[in-house]
């Protein structure tokens, strides 16, 4: 898995958005802010995406960028994402994205512009100076702890781990020297799920169907602990891939499979599933024993 996809899942995982949830007005919401749509701040937006569709959590991601180009750079990554839109559909995925540019990524102009959000539980820098990233992360902090709203969680883009004890992503002391992800026991899931369904073979040699099977089985830990019926777990775990397959894979509906032009009749509600479909993502969800690929690898 490529370095920087893997500091950013290392760290979602590890660290998860769910932790940090705001309550407003009887609601739990993953207010995430990322200032500089750059190497990581595009990884962390298109991971969140995914990560965070989880039964009783709402997500909101505000964007802020001096570029002028950022929703463009976005959508050409990520065409499903944006060709599905922005508002709610009843079992599938569901984003509240907010681009914001050109801003500049200065405290005195941030200030200004964060105060006008709602609330806001995690904030990721990466304005390509790490030098500047870690002293906008101080003035943050400072700023939320005088402000009178919610303290959020602030990460920034840095090779060096910050001695004011700010979240770090990138650096070789938080990934560990070998910098790998998964660690054994998530990626034995990983393969136990891939198996499940395909060739043992394929999971060491494809990488989308590792990358996938890796997804799944970071994501299935947080649906055991939040989501607690079983149907709700299937839809939830059909959210979660389609936003999977929009944001990291790139794909979009079409009414039959076309993994060259990246097309999937599955990326639709839930309802619109077959009963076999559903299936499977009832299995996935049952027990350690029983699980299973949903129908989307």
């Amino acid at each position: 898995m490529e370095k920087r996809r893997s500091d950013v899942y290392r760290y979602i995982y590890k660290k998860p958005p769910f932790d940090d949830a705001v309550t407003i007005r009887d609601e739990r919401w993953i207010d995430i802010v990322i200032i500089g749509l750059n190497g990581y701040g595009m990884e962390m937006l298109r991971a969140v995406l995914w990560f965070c569709q989880m039964d009783g959590f709402y997500l909101r991601v505000d964007v802020f960028d001096d570029a002028s180009d950022i929703e463009e750079r976005f959508a050409k990554l990520c065409p499903g994402v944006v060709e599905r839109g922005y508002l709610p559909r009843m079992g599938e995925d569901y984003y509240d994205i907010h681009f914001h540019f050109p801003v500049e990524t200065n405290m005195e102009t941030l200030k200004a512009e964060l105060v006008r959000l709602p609330e806001t539980s995690r904030i990721l820098i990466d304005t390509n100076d790490e030098a500047a990233n870690l002293d906008l992360a101080s003035s943050l902090k400072t700023f939320f702890e005088g402000s009178g709203r919610n303290v959020p969680r602030i990460c920034a883009v840095s090779s060096r781990k910050d001695p004011t004890g700010t979240d770090t992503i990138g650096s070789a002391e938080e990934a560990g020297q070998d910098g790998k992800f998964p660690d054994d026991s998530l990626l034995e899931k990983a393969r136990a799920l891939h198996s499940l369904s395909m060739d043992a073979e394929s999971f060491e040699t494809n990488e989308y169907y590792r990358r996938s099977s890796i997804a799944t089985a970071m994501h299935q830990e947080f649906r055991e602990k939040y989501v607690k019926d079983e149907e709700t777990r299937a839809l939830t775990e059909h959210r979660r891939w389609c936003a999977y397959m929009r944001s990291t894979e790139g794909y979009r509906y079409g009414t039959r499979r076309d993994d060259r032009t990246k097309r999937h009749p599955s990326l639709t509600p839930y309802a619109n599933l077959s009963l076999i479909e559903k299936e499977k993502d009832r299995r996935l969800n049952r027990s350690d024993d029983t699980i299973g690929e949903s129908q989307d690898t």
